[in-house]
């Protein structure tokens, strides 16, 4: 199974340790990935407004490439409801709590 880790926002190193934690935690083929725009952390409402279309992009570059699965890890409740409908294939949403290993 290929799965698709989409950090919301825009920290190259969070997208690391997510994507091998990810990856040591299932034994499956993961790659995770993060947006080339949008903010760099959450610090609001706004900044999970801003990081919608990010994310949608990164998921429908992972359509185009026969992902099986996606999950978006991020901090806080990031209920993104278009994911869910545009893609063919499983969209879990992981929120990270503050404090929780990654």
């Amino acid at each position: 199974m290929r799965i698709k880790v989409v950090n919301p926002n825009t920290s190259a190193s969070t997208t690391r340790r997510v994507g091998a934690v990810a990856a040591a935690a299932t034994g499956m083929d993961i790659l995770a990935v993060g947006p080339s725009m949008g903010p760099g952390s959450f610090e609001g409402h706004d900044d999970e407004a801003v990081s919608a279309l990010g994310v949608l992009g990164e998921i429908r570059s992972g359509e185009r490439a026969g992902y099986d699965a996606y999950v978006i890890a991020g901090f806080g409740d990031l209920a993104y409801p278009l994911p869910r409908t545009y893609v063919g294939a499983t969209a879990a949403f992981a929120p990270v709590r503050r404090g929780a290993p990654v």
